[in-house]
């Protein structure tokens, strides 16, 4: 980069590398090259380290690698909960980062929001189209143990629950309490009437 080139990125805040032609935030994005100029050299971290180093390090990339070992690996501590019920990723997948970021893209950033890997339809597979970037909160409404019906209750909480909604409670918070779906508490709740 010349010093004009610097200045102006310190001004704007972006640069553009001139090892690749990406546009990066400057400083951040920006090491000293030591192969070029005596190290004054600057390039973007790809350009310096390899595309390869910069990949390994991603959330993406941490999140296949993640997603692989708890499917594929009996060893791994989540493997029970989803390789162990048979939960598997696609071929397509499995074989390559790139057909991943290709089919998923890389996870939306913005608004101080974390997002992590989403199973649409928990009991599916790990592929395209039963795949999404997913707000934790997003991810704990489709959770198994959050997806129960009232086949877990015991008649003495189904009593107990008709007796809360008798008194004014929520079907939400009925649902909460007694980690129901909102569907199972109202089939379980829906012929008494609520008192005024």
């Amino acid at each position: 980069m010349t010093r004009e080139e610097v200045v102006a990125a310190k001004e704007s805040g972006d640069a553009v590398c001139p090892g690749c032609g990406r546009a990066v935030k400057w400083p951040d994005g920006f090491y000293r090259d030591a192969r070029l100029r005596g190290g004054r050299q600057r390039r973007c971290k790809v350009c310096v380290r390899g595309a390869d180093y910069w990949k390994a390090r991603s959330s993406e990339y941490t999140t296949w690698v993640n997603m692989r070992q708890r499917c594929g690996n009996p060893r791994n501590e989540s493997w029970a909960n989803y390789g162990g019920r048979g939960i598997q990723v696609c071929a397509r997948w499995r074989a390559s980062f790139e057909a991943f970021i290709g089919d998923m893209g890389m996870k939306p950033v913005g608004g101080g929001v974390r997002l992590s890997l989403d199973r649409v339809d928990n009991d599916g597979n790990y592929e395209p189209g039963n795949c999404r970037w997913a707000t934790y909160g997003e991810q704990a409404g489709n959770r198994r143990d959050s997806l129960r019906d009232d086949r877990d209750l015991s008649e003495a909480d189904v009593e107990c629950m008709r007796k809360k909604w008798l008194t004014g409670v929520g079907v939400g918070e009925l649902a909460e309490v007694f980690m129901q779906s909102e569907a199972a508490v109202l089939a379980i709740v829906g012929g008494g009437e609520k008192s005024s």
